[in-house]
């Protein structure tokens, strides 16, 4: 149980804080570029006359902003703009039922065996602790696919962020229209990119839910023991 615990742990640390934390530096680094080119090359040599020492503080650095942007995104992109169409246990179940009308039969029986309540009043935080409990093995795999979902979502948000000093550092160099026209360009590839995150931020968002649910798919005959005092 502790390696399957801290499996999970670092992957998410490094997919869902790490990697866009990094990220998210190098993001701030350019928009230090685009105000004071001066300062940002200063960060720069700093770095490269540092070398090891730099690079420790660095990823430290981007862990601990992972989480900051993680927290951003989380808030801005699903709990605000798209709280509407975020998916939840109750909107999973209703997708079951209109696809699979037997499973979802089955998962209500199992559910209303198991916790007491109908299938609607259940939370994704039930069908977690219900996956960890009866498939240990499958934790890892769950936890992979919230992990991704938070990595797209945060990724999303930075390219998002990300799109307006690379426009204005792409065009720098040029004048006129060719200067709005290398802008644009450079403005559109990193919001399409954005939606292509965030587009695949909802596919693991399903992605989980349909992982949990199909753990309920599964009777557990330890708790069903235990209830019936067998």
């Amino acid at each position: 149980m502790l390696n399957t615990l801290s499996s999970r742990a670092t992957f998410y640390d490094v997919i869902g804080y790490l990697v866009p934390g990094v990220i998210a530096v190098v993001i701030g680094w350019l928009w230090i570029l685009f105000f004071d080119r001066d300062f940002a090359m200063w960060c720069v040599r700093l770095v490269a006359q540092h070398g090891v020492y730099a690079a420790f503080f660095l990823v430290a650095g981007g862990y601990v902003t992972g989480h900051l942007v993680n927290s951003m995104s989380s808030l801005l992109l699903e709990k605000l703009t798209l709280k509407k169409h975020f998916a939840t246990a109750k909107q999973w179940y209703t997708r079951v039922v209109e696809k699979y009308p037997e499973k979802a039969k089955r998962i209500e029986e199992n559910v209303l065996n198991e916790f007491d309540v109908e299938v609607n009043e259940l939370t994704a935080f039930d069908m977690r602790i219900r996956m960890e409990e009866s498939m240990p093995n499958a934790t890892i795999t769950g936890f992979s696919f919230l992990s991704f979902y938070g990595m797209n979502r945060t990724m999303a948000l930075l390219l998002w962020l990300g799109s307006l000093p690379m426009a204005m550092l792409a065009s720098d160099k040029y004048i006129g229209c060719c200067a709005f026209g290398v802008g644009s360009a450079v403005f559109i590839v990193f919001f399409v990119a954005g939606l292509f995150f965030c587009y695949q931020y909802i596919r693991f968002v399903e992605y989980y839910y349909d992982f949990l649910g199909s753990t309920l798919l599964r009777s557990d005959a330890r708790q069903l023991a235990c209830k019936h005092g067998k």
